[in-house]
């Protein structure tokens, strides 16, 4: 059989729903819903031209369209969310639009994944005022 398909970077997102954050906030994630368009979540910005047109539709076609959404995010902005561990590894490198990520302000730690070096389109990267180490991929 042939290989599965990537994952979309609406799974992708959903992935990142799993960063911890400090039990002393409330959740950054809590607009974050599956079978939502992750357009309308707090934080994600997408190409207004690609964002599906109901968020509520939770029909099994529209998820799909909420995949190719995800595929126009060209922001996401969890600043000040109380995020705590560690990024990921994989997940930047789906986001091949995203033009800013603005992650300062928590108490994210480890090393950048290498999947930064992806980020082509990037003109904005503030992760100022977090724990991590190392230099940037």
């Amino acid at each position: 059989p042939p290989p599965p398909p990537p994952p979309s970077p609406y799974n992708i997102l959903l992935v990142m729903k799993g960063i911890g954050y400090s039990s002393s906030c409330a959740s950054p994630f809590a607009t974050w819903i599956e079978g939502t368009d992750p357009c309308s979540w707090s934080g994600i910005t997408c190409n207004s031209s690609s964002s599906s047109s109901s968020a509520n539709d939770n029909n099994s076609s529209n998820n799909n369209n909420y995949a190719t959404g995800a595929d126009s995010v060209i922001a996401i902005d969890l600043s000040n969310r109380c995020l705590t561990g560690t990024l990921p590894a994989t997940t930047m490198s789906f986001f091949t639009f995203l033009q800013a990520l603005d992650l300062h302000g928590n108490q994210l730690s480890g090393s950048l994944p290498a999947a930064f070096s992806t980020l082509t389109a990037l003109t904005l990267l503030d992760l100022g005022s977090n724990a991590f180490s190392g230099s940037l991929p």
